[in-house]
């Protein structure tokens, strides 16, 4: 991949260093850069010459950060609404927005080593089923505001794209062994190694926690929240010209205690699993894989059948980069893609949708301290046909440390395969029954930016924005006995904006501080669609082979919940304001051997981060055990 020009001198030799590398994904040296980023182009480029509002997040973050679940390490993140509903189950937002009637936000695309994880038949991204685990993740990065433009539908709201570690950052023998008050326990194992021309890496391990506590009003058969194995595995081989052949899969199977999201609690036995096969040069990029599940639906309390479902996604994606004399870049691509799925829910017995798009980014180096992106994809959905979403930018550096930068982007969503064919009873009264005629969720996103990274390993940020959001898709009831969805008519819209600090006094000091704000109205109404203050700050220690640790602190001011519970209207519900304190301490008793000691929830503040659904969240402490050797 061919790492972009940027402005200063040091970039430019990161280029020449870096363009024989077949990417980002093998990169040791790129995967633990905080100013080298992927997603925002998919091509390599320094992060200050994006137009966009970006946040990265390396290994020796994760490593310092008390995070059971990869959704607990974007809540250090400015932008990004992190709702945890029960122990086990997360819900992950960026800037802010969840539909009327569904506490999952289903405008963020998610990837975990350029492979979707967005259901197309729910829209939810089912943080549970991942078959990984934090220890296995190498570098993450946010996108946020409208990404379209390049990755296509469901990305209205952003994009945070997931690297999982290449097979050479892992140890021969890798034991991560973790218990937790309340009956929890963790055992992952992983291995990484060479045969010949050959790396290859497994990683996995067993998953099982109860739930914290009870909900009102209703006898659990079974108290566990998870109960679950997951497998991942990669092999990979170079090839000539900087090429790289690589092959994975994996597979997360048990069963979960999960919200619908109609809100009501379900005993899910699923089966998810994937396979990858991806070719990887400095300047093509060819990937394709399956994505498969299987869901069979419970009672919680009396453990009677509910319905099942099988998915299967196949997807086939080629990008192409280029670069022109030295004054522009070049990334140009497209995919095909293939959803089938059967479900007792649904009105047909098996339905299947085809989509594909094409995409070029091409940025222009006018001057050196002067740069314009122009960006724009072409989608066919087979459900709502053609959809073109442009974007354009503007990057200014007019000091060496300081940068400024705009951008006008489309976002949007396709309608889920739920809300086109879904037939379901609601209770013995009532049925929700999907509208084939609904049209795509559009979101115009207006940003401006201003960036200073000083020599002093100082980093400022300060990102605003506007967006205009039509067509929203919301439930409604159709008297007497039926629920559907429909295309909002009335426009929302919205802004606010995050400002941020990260700083350096040390290699193995970070320290992290945020605020983030965000107003939206629907027509003339102002709604509450997150809470409009929210601020995060953490002192972050990862010293190598001594130890590790973590002090974060998490504020999120009062709000409104409109949340529509079982397909029905309810009153709005206040949320109240809480403060989460979390914190880690590592200490290598050997080399080979480090304890760790993670308290979540310090202060016991017990709170409901979703009401009406979800568990309380209390205080809770874990202890690991990890071997490197």
């Amino acid at each position: 991949m061919l790492v972009q020009a940027a402005f200063t001198t040091s970039s430019t030799q990161a280029e020449e260093r870096h363009a024989d590398v077949p990417g980002l994904s093998s990169d040791l040296a790129l995967l633990q850069s905080e100013n080298i980023v992927y997603s925002a182009s998919k091509r390599l480029e320094a992060v200050n010459t994006t137009p966009l509002a970006v946040s990265i997040i390396t290994s020796d973050r994760i490593d310092a950060l008390p995070a059971r679940y990869v959704p607990q390490l974007f809540r250090l993140l400015p932008g990004v609404d992190v709702i945890q509903i029960t122990r086990t189950e997360f819900t992950v937002g960026i800037r802010g927005f969840a539909n009327g009637s569904n506490f999952r936000p289903r405008d963020v695309l998610v990837l975990v080593d350029g492979r979707t994880i967005y259901d197309d038949f729910s829209g939810n991204i089912e943080w549970e089923i991942l078959d990984f685990f934090p220890q296995d993740v190498s570098k993450i990065e946010v996108i946020r505001g409208g990404g379209s433009a390049i990755h296509g539908a469901n990305a209205a709201r952003g994009v945070i794209n997931i690297m999982t570690r290449p097979p050479q950052a892992l140890s021969p023998v890798e034991s991560d062994t973790t218990v937790a008050s309340q009956s929890a326990f963790r055992q992952r194992l992983a291995t990484g190694f060479a045969v010949g021309p050959y790396t290859l890496e497994f990683s996995g391990g067993f998953d099982q926690a109860d739930l914290w506590n009870r909900f009102e009003g209703m006898t659990l058969e079974d108290p566990q929240g998870e109960r679950t194995w997951r497998l991942h595995a990669v092999a990979a081989r170079p090839l000539a010209g900087g090429a790289e052949l690589r092959a994975g899969g994996g597979i997360n199977q048990g069963q979960l205690l999960q919200h619908t999201t109609s809100g009501s609690l379900a005993d899910n036995h699923q089966t998810t699993g994937h396979l990858q096969l991806e070719y990887e040069h400095p300047a093509l990029s060819v990937r394709s894989f399956w994505n498969s599940r299987k869901v069979s639906k419970f009672q919680v309390d009396s453990g009677d059948f509910i319905s099942d479902k099988s998915e299967d996604l196949y997807d086939l994606e080629v990008v192409h980069r280029s670069a022109h004399l030295g004054w522009s870049q070049l990334s140009v691509g497209g995919d095909v893609r293939q959803s089938v799925v059967k479900a007792s829910d649904l009105a047909v017995d098996q339905t299947s949708q085809f989509s594909g798009g094409v995409f070029a980014d091409e940025q222009f180096n006018v001057t050196d301290q002067f740069l314009v992106r122009l960006a724009g994809r072409l989608d066919y959905h087979e459900e709502t046909n053609w959809q073109f979403s442009p974007r354009a930018g503007l990057t200014y550096q007019f000091l060496p440390e300081h940068t400024l930068r705009a951008s006008i982007s489309l976002g949007y969503r396709t309608p889920t395969i739920s809300n086109t064919f879904f037939d379901f009873p609601l209770g013995p009264s009532f049925r929700l029954v999907g509208n084939p005629d609904l049209k795509s969720e559009e979101s115009l996103w207006y940003e401006l930016g201003y960036l200073w990274q000083s020599e002093s390993n100082l980093t400022l940020g300060l990102d605003g924005y506007y967006v205009i959001s039509e067509n929203l898709i919301r439930s409604t009831f159709q008297p007497p006995t039926t629920f559907t969805f429909i295309n909002d008519p009335e426009d929302t819209t919205g802004g606010g904006g995050e400002l941020w600090g990260e700083y350096r006094p040390r290699p193995w000091l970070h320290v992290i501080a945020n605020y983030s704000y965000a107003r939206f109205r629907r027509g003339s109404e102002d709604v509450d669609l997150t809470a409009p203050h929210k601020a995060n700050a953490g002192i972050l220690i990862n010293l190598p082979q001594r130890m590790t640790g973590a002090v974060t602190v998490h504020f999120v001011g009062p709000t409104s919940s409109p949340f529509t519970f079982g397909g029905a209207p309810q009153a709005t519900t206040d949320v109240d304001s809480y403060v989460l304190v979390n914190t880690s301490i590592g200490y290598h008793l050997t080399p080979a051997v480090n304890v760790r000691i993670d308290a979540f929830n310090v202060t016991n503040n017990r709170h409901r981060e979703i009401p009406p659904v979800g568990e309380e969240l209390p205080f809770e402490l874990s202890a690991m055990l990890q071997v490197r050797m």
